[in-house]
């Protein structure tokens, strides 16, 4: 693969960064990168820290969230929590459990569906 082939590649929506037929929810997102990071922030809850940061203790029954591997899943479970639209910041007990990769594909999606991408590719790494 080319250097420019690499860098088209992640400038388009994959399997895990489509919102799929949700795509209509980011439509009235904001373009600003800052903002859209500030949304991001509003839909999750860090679940290691839920407690110590919000005094929100989850479930053990919403444990799995962690475990969604797309964004489609991830603006599914959203909405099944709070249909408000995603420029409102839910309350924690309403922001779906996360890890730092979640929050980021999350991101990574927008941006894509943004065309934010098209001017400096973007990918998610995970470091264990």
């Amino acid at each position: 693969m080319t250097d420019a082939a690499l860098l088209d590649f992640y400038t388009k929506q994959s399997v895990h960064s489509s919102p799929s037929h949700h795509w209509a929810l980011f439509r009235n997102l904001p373009e600003d990168v800052g903002e859209l990071c500030r949304i991001v922030q509003g839909l999750f809850i860090y679940d290691v820290t839920a407690e110590q940061f919000y005094g929100f203790k989850p479930p053990k029954a919403r444990l799995q969230e962690i475990h969604a591997q797309t964004v489609a899943e991830m603006l599914a479970r959203i909405r099944e929590l709070d249909s408000a639209p995603l420029a409102q910041a839910r309350p924690p007990e309403n922001r779906m459990l996360a890890r730092c990769d979640g929050f980021v594909l999350m991101l990574i999606g927008m941006l894509r569906a943004k065309g934010r991408a098209s001017a400096r590719p973007l990918r998610l790494r995970r470091v264990f």
